[in-house]
C-alpha cells in the first residue's frame, strides 16, 4: 500500500498550529484512512487533535499508529507502570508539564469539563470545589459543552469567573475564544483541572502548544503549564509494561483504529509525519 506524504511539523499538536491543515482534514471523506508516525510528544496530541476534529465534523478518519513507525527516546517502554501513574508520566516525560496541589504565583485556572451529569464529572466538581474554597483570589476560566449546567457545588465560585460553553472534546484549549480569554489575564503560569485524566493531559498539552506559538521554547511552555491533581478516581490495576499502556491508550482514548506494526511504514526523523493510507 503505496502512502503520500502530506505535511510534517515540529509542533506538539500540528492540527492547531496551521489553519491550513486543519482544512486540508475538514476536506477529507468520511473514513479516510491517515498514518501518524514519527516522535511520540508529537504523534499523541497530533492523533488526540484527530479525534476531535472528526467529531465535531460528524464523519471520522481510520487513523492507524503502526507500532513501528513511533518512537519516545525519554520512556522506557518495558518498564512497569501503574496505570494510574501514566497521565503525570507522560506529562512530565514527554512534554515538561508537571502536577500540582497548588497554583503557585500569577496563575490562572482553567476548568474544563466539569458539568452536572450526576456522575464522574459531577464528583469531580465537588473535590474541584472543596479545593477552589481554598484559593478564593484564583482568576478561574470554566469551560462546558453545550446544552449542559456547571457542576451545581461549583455554582458559588463561578461569579467571578469568565465561562464559555463550546464542545469541548480532548483538547478545550483548541476550542474557540478558550485561548483568547486564558492569555488576555496576562498569567504567567496556566493551572489546568478537568474531571478526567484525557481532558486534562491534552488540554494541558493545548496550553503549552499555546506558549510556543507565542514564542516560548517547548520546555519552558510546559514548566509554565502544570495539572491539578486528585480530582479523578484512579484506574485500577497493576503494573503492565510502559509500551502496553501505551498502546491501549491509543485503541481505547484516542479511538486509534490499528496499531499493528507495518513494515511499509517507519518513523522519519524528528516531529511529526501524517501520510493518507489510501
Amino acid at each position: 500500500m503505496p502512502v503520500t506524504d502530506v505535511f510534517r511539523t515540529a509542533c506538539w499538536n500540528f492540527v492547531g498550529g496551521d489553519r491550513a491543515i486543519e482544512g486540508i482534514l475538514r476536506d477529507l471523506p468520511g473514513g479516510a484512512g491517515l498514518v501518524v508516525r514519527n516522535r511520540l510528544a508529537h504523534v499523541l496530541p497530533t492523533v488526540a487533535a484527530l479525534a476531535d476534529l472528526a467529531a465535531l465534523r460528524g464523519r471520522g478518519y481510520r487513523v492507524r499508529v503502526p507500532a513501528n513507525a513511533w518512537y519516545a527516546p525519554e520512556l522506557d517502554l518495558a518498564a512497569p507502570v501503574e496505570p494510574a501513574a501514566l497521565p503525570a508520566l507522560l506529562l512530565e516525560r514527554l512534554w515538561g508539564i508537571g502536577m500540582a496541589q497548588a497554583p503557585g504565583d500569577d496563575a490562572i485556572l482553567l476548568a474544563t469539563g466539569f458539568v452536572d451529569d450526576g456522575g464522574a464529572a459531577a464528583a469531580a466538581g465537588r473535590r474541584l470545589a472543596a479545593w477552589l474554597a481554598g484559593q478564593p483570589d484564583l482568576p478561574t476560566a470554566f469551560v462546558a459543552p453545550p446544552g449542559w449546567r456547571l457542576a451545581a457545588a461549583l455554582w458559588p465560585h463561578a461569579g467571578g469567573a469568565w465561562s464559555v460553553q463550546t464542545a469541548i472534546g480532548r483538547n478545550a484549549f483548541a476550542k474557540p475564544g478558550v485561548e483568547e480569554a486564558v492569555f488576555e489575564r496576562g498569567a504567567a503560569r496556566i493551572l489546568i483541572a478537568a474531571p478526567d485524566p484525557v481532558t486534562a493531559m491534552y488540554t494541558a498539552v493545548g496550553a503549552a502548544d499555546g506558549l510556543v506559538a507565542r514564542g516560548l521554547a517547548p520546555r519552558d511552555a510546559g514548566a509554565r503549564v502544570a495539572v491539578l491533581a486528585g480530582l479523578w478516581d484512579a484506574p485500577t490495576g497493576g503494573p503492565q509494561p510502559l509500551g502496553a499502556l501505551l498502546d491501549a491508550h491509543l485503541r481505547e482514548a484516542l479511538g486509534v483504529a490499528d496499531t499493528a506494526a507495518d513494515p511499509r511504514v517507519r518513523p522519519t526523523g524528528e516531529g511529526i509525519a501524517i501520510d493518507l493510507a489510501g
